[in-house]
């Protein structure tokens, strides 16, 4: 991600938010309101003068970030564009590998990669004595662009999840994109053709971030880069 990125003009940021990495092992827990995490990190993008705050986008990989995206998107105001690999719109989705017995099995204390695994799973069930209700996405509210990426082995809930999230998005320019054997990807996340997945999410951030928000055209055309300096490059 840092590199493709960079190669095409962005600045990039790279964060473990809460219960990210190892976080989790050093306390720093998931948060359902991801939304705060996110925030803090558009804080510091926004003090620095080579990022435009006004095209700041927000990636989410793996199904814990790609809930972390689409949450964050619907709340924080400050995120011109959102990439959702995969989109996650109910946790049912991905709580059912957690409760499978053989990876239950597994977690036997926070020290060990299966047991945070597990605490990161009652965060996505919900806690309502703490206040936390089960987690569940709103695309409605997402008024950015959102690009949701998809597997060619993503269950077919994970599929319908990102196509409803695309029809319900108001952003006429979200889109839901699914890559197949024939482009030369068959793993999970696209890790076997990372070049594929790269050219496919910056190409959407190039048009999106650069579009004339007050064109007449519903499709966000592009506008030309003519006259002074552009401004500073978008951070995603």
């Amino acid at each position: 991600m840092g590199p493709s990125g960079v190669e095409r003009g962005y600045n990039v940021l790279l964060a473990d938010l809460p219960g990210m990495g190892l976080n989790t092992f050093h306390g720093v827990y998931f948060r359902p309101d991801t939304e705060v995490a996110v925030g803090a990190c558009i804080d510091y993008l926004t003090e620095r003068s080579d990022v435009d705050p006004s095209r700041i986008a927000f990636y989410g990989g793996g199904e814990p970030g790609g809930w972390v995206a689409v949450r964050a998107a619907a709340r924080e105001p400050r995120i011109a564009a959102c990439v959702a690999d995969p989109y996650v719109a109910d946790s049912d989705a991905i709580l059912a590998v957690f409760r499978r017995p053989d990876v239950a099995a597994l977690g036997d204390g926070h020290s060990t990669v299966p047991g945070q695994a597990q605490q990161t799973a009652r965060f996505y069930e919900g806690e309502p004595g703490r206040g936390y209700p089960k987690l569940v996405a709103e695309p409605e509210k997402i008024r950015c662009p959102l690009l949701c990426l998809s597997d060619p082995g993503d269950n077919e809930e994970l599929r319908q999840q990102a196509a409803a999230a695309v029809e319900a998005a108001p952003n006429p320019a979200s889109r839901h994109r699914v890559f197949t054997p024939e482009e030369g990807t068959v793993v999970y996340r696209q890790i076997d053709n990372f070049s594929l997945k790269h050219r496919v999410m910056f190409d959407w951030l190039d048009e999106v971030l650069n579009a004339d928000p007050a064109g007449p055209d519903t499709e966000r055309r592009l506008t030309a880069e003519t006259g002074p300096p552009p401004p500073p490059r978008a951070g995603a």
